[in-house]
């Protein structure tokens, strides 16, 4: 089997170690065909010795493999041989009947409760045709954070097989929301759905909710004052306060890669303009200084740069300006009208909504503007935020009002492909979301 890993956007061919014959020689995703064989992963049962580990092991798996094909390029499942399989105390498969069942990729380990709550997992992947150990990996967790744990070692396989970061040990920030007035509120969850938590209570009209680069504050817009106010939140100790330095009605605030500024835009006197604000000294530097509508800004991963949006050629197009607001210039070119930018975390692309007549896309253009692609169409689509990877793409999609749903607004993912799309299971309607960085472990 030879696959090409994202080779529209990736020409290398990423390769595994092991240069025997028969061996995985190359693993992924071509996307320039549109068609592409799955990777198949057999994950088997965590050696364990009590109910507690054996319990926990079987969860730890349930989530990895809802992590692994949620991606698309895996097939991952849970087999056994017809003669029963093992694995030693550390997890070493201990038969050759594991081969009968698991064709590119296996997964085994062990579990071990080592002190009062805390368990060690070691996990091993191994390469089928050759039956060589590809790598092992041990992950300590407090039993009660075995989810998140799950995800990590779902980033650990990820990472091993294609040679990409993974993104599943993270969190998504979004505003819930049933469509009635009033009714909005900034919720936090895991990327599967898992562990959803409210950070604003009811009443308060919210939005924009954006994570700082080491995910542990959010800024986002409230509502509750007249004009409005950006609120930096402390998702550790819960303290909220306002950020100062701009008047105005703000919007659309985001940090800076570094998290030592907010971007925000101000609307005052009949325009709207972008503005720096300094967290630690609290000073604000206007970037655009003009008549029009500019908003929606997004820095580059080195900083050096500033994609937006702006009307001032008569209908919103993206714009690239230097980080103190020079050489501002038109990178979209196309018909229709683009919005919401965001600058992908590996600097490659640019992801943006387009409008064009009745029809709203997702898409991506390369930070010159060159090769614009639209990877998913909806009724309406808006706010796309990338993966810690920049390969997968989330945005809002709101379907067409129906009778049984008159108001139904959902959270997709779309990889950079354009070829796989999830909708994300989420306990209400939700929009303006935004990806954390990777959790530390």
């Amino acid at each position: 089997m030879r696959i090409f890993f994202f080779a529209y956007v990736l020409p290398t061919v990423i390769s595994l170690l092991l240069g025997c014959q028969g061996a995985i020689a190359a693993l992924g995703v071509d996307i320039t065909k549109g068609n592409t064989e799955k990777v198949k992963i057999s994950v088997a049962p965590m050696h364990s010795s009590t109910n507690l580990e054996k319990e926990i092991g079987k969860s730890c798996i349930r989530v990895m493999l809802r992590d692994l094909n949620s991606t698309g390029i895996f097939d991952a499942s849970w087999k056994l041989p017809a003669g029963g399989f093992g694995t030693t105390s550390d997890g070493m498969p201990d038969s050759s009947a594991w081969t009968s069942v698991a064709k590119d990729v296996l997964v085994t380990g062990s579990i071990k409760e080592f002190a009062q709550g805390r368990v060690k997992v070691k996990l091993f992947i191994w390469d089928v045709a050759s039956g060589r150990q590809l790598s092992g990996k041990s992950f300590n967790f407090a039993t009660g954070n075995w989810r998140r744990a799950a995800h990590s070692m779902s980033d650990s396989i990820y990472s091993r097989i294609t040679g990409e970061g993974g993104y599943f040990n993270t969190r998504i920030a979004y505003v819930a929301e049933t469509g009635l007035p009033g009714s909005r509120r900034i919720a936090i969850m895991d990327q599967d759905g898992a562990n959803n938590i409210y950070i604003t209570g009811r009443g308060e009209f919210v939005s924009t909710p954006r994570f700082s680069p080491d995910a542990r504050n959010l800024v986002y817009m409230s509502y509750a004052k007249s004009g409005g106010s950006v609120v930096l939140h402390d998702l550790e100790t819960g303290y909220s306060t306002a950020l100062g330095g701009v008047r105005g009605v703000n919007s659309s605030p985001r940090f800076s890669p570094d998290g030592r500024h907010v971007l925000l835009s101000e609307s005052a006197q009949g325009s709207t303009n972008i503005y720096s604000i300094d967290l630690k000294s609290g000073k604000s530097t206007r970037l655009t200084n003009d008549r029009s509508i500019n908003t929606s800004a997004s820095y580059s991963p080195d900083k050096k740069s500033i994609v937006f949006n702006s009307d001032r050629s008569g209908r919103p197009q993206l714009y690239v300006m230097n980080a103190d607001g020079t050489n501002q210039r038109r990178i979209s070119s196309g018909k229709g009208g683009y919005s919401a930018p965001a600058w992908s975390p590996r600097g490659d692309w640019i992801a943006f909504t387009k409008t064009e007549g009745k029809s709203f896309h997702v898409g991506v253009m390369k930070p010159d503007g060159s090769g614009e692609r639209l990877l998913a169409k909806g009724y309406m689509v808006d706010s796309p935020s990338w993966s810690p990877n920049g390969r997968v793409i989330l945005f809002t999609q709101q379907d067409p009002p129906s009778a049984t749903h008159p108001f139904r607004s959902r959270l997709v993912t779309v990889d950079i492909t354009g070829t796989n799309t999830q909708i994300l299971d989420v306990p209400t309607n939700a929009s303006n979301a935004h990806w954390s960085p990777v959790l530390r472990e």
